[in-house]
């Protein structure tokens, strides 16, 4: 099977603020932890690396992912926001990896298809400044790719709440990539929406 030339970047590291005290990437979903759910669908498809960036309950989240084919790379600035996540996973990514596929953990409804249909699209194997993003009738959606050519300019992005500012800098690099479900637009935040998605899938 192919595999792509990049290294997918996940983003475990957040406290689930909005949940309570309940981490909400150890709830159950289909009959795993809700992190190893979405790490299997990205594993399956399959990139030359998986990083899994961890901060929040560092321990626990890397014990549900044992036995998993991923790097654990851990971020002990979690807390000062996303960019701090994204930058330690691309810091630990591989030197000769061609992209990263930065994928939010808590998106479990998208399938290891969606994310084929998306990395088939972007060509990214090519040696080329791209930004690919994901949208759905119009509405930009998750996980968005870096070539290698925005690593440094990552590596060194103040914006504390993700690469935005990075993506709206270089429109004539964007490519997007129109995706058949609403997957990409959904994220559990709250015990509604995961009640409500649990019992929708």
């Amino acid at each position: 099977m192919y595999k792509y030339p990049i290294s997918a970047i996940v983003l475990a590291a957040g406290s689930s603020r909005r949940m309570g005290k309940t981490n909400k990437l150890l709830l159950p979903w289909k009959e795993k932890p809700l992190l190893r759910h979405v790490v299997d669908q990205i594993l399956a498809i399959p990139v030359m690396e998986v990083v899994v960036v961890t901060g929040h309950q560092h321990a626990t989240i890397s014990s549900c992912l044992k036995g998993l084919q991923v790097r654990l790379a851990h971020n002990s600035r979690y807390h000062r926001g996303m960019t701090s996540s994204i930058q330690t996973g691309v810091g630990h990514a591989q030197s000769n990896s061609m992209g990263y596929l930065i994928c939010l953990s808590d998106m479990p409804l998208l399938t290891t298809e969606d994310y084929r249909h998306f990395l088939s699209r972007l060509h990214v194997e090519r040696m080329e400044p791209r930004i690919g993003i994901p949208i759905y009738r119009g509405q930009r959606g998750n996980p968005v790719y870096f070539s290698r050519f925005f690593r440094q300019s990552i590596l060194q992005h103040f914006h504390p709440e993700g690469c935005k500012h990075i993506v709206r800098s270089h429109p004539q690099y964007i490519r997007q990539v129109e995706m058949p479900s609403e997957s990409v637009l959904i994220d559990i935040d709250t015990l509604e929406d995961y009640n409500q998605w649990t019992q929708r899938s």
